[in-house]
C-alpha cells in the first residue's frame, strides 16, 4: 500500500518564494483578526 502524497503537492513550484511569502504574510494576517462583534 503506497502513501498518496499530500494535496499540498500540487502547489510546489507554482509560486517564486517571494509570492510565496507574500501569501503565508496575507493569511497570517487575515487569521489573527478578531472581530468580537462577530460572536
Amino acid at each position: 500500500m503506497t502513501n498518496p502524497k499530500p494535496e499540498v503537492d500540487k502547489f510546489v513550484g507554482i509560486w517564486s518564494k517571494d509570492e510565496a511569502e507574500e501569501i503565508k504574510k496575507v493569511i497570517a494576517e487575515g487569521c489573527e483578526q478578531i472581530n468580537e462583534e462577530d460572536w
